[in-house]
């Protein structure tokens, strides 16, 4: 009985859900981020940047910086629009080309490298 026990416990704990990171390396290619309308995406950019983006966007999605990360929050579906993260201490620009539709499916955290 308790062998069965111990192997329903470590069933249990291996089946717990495993949040993945979406892999993006930056090598001067402007990269494609989804966004689905409703859903916050994290990237972990792994320096301090501030966000440039047109006009365009003005009300159509939430960004944010903090800490290294980037946080994107799309309130309505808009086409791929390119925005820009400036790394503060050195300048260097990162292009991202958002863009957000309507969907229900969970997107997964982003991690951006550097080549």
């Amino acid at each position: 009985m308790n062998l069965k026990r111990c192997l329903m416990w470590l069933c249990c704990l291996t089946a717990l859900p495993v949040q993945a990171v979406e892999l993006m390396k930056w090598e001067r290619i402007p990269l494609s981020v989804p966004l689905h309308v409703g859903q916050e995406r994290m990237g972990d950019v792994g320096k301090a940047v501030r966000i440039g983006y047109p006009a365009t966007l003005e009300g159509k999605v939430r960004l944010q910086s903090a800490g290294g990360k980037v946080f994107l929050l799309a309130n309505t579906t808009f086409p791929a629009t390119r925005i820009q993260l400036r790394d503060t201490s050195s300048g260097e620009l990162i292009l991202l080309d958002i863009q957000a539709t309507q969907s229900t499916s969970p997107l997964e955290a982003m991690q951006i490298s550097y080549a």
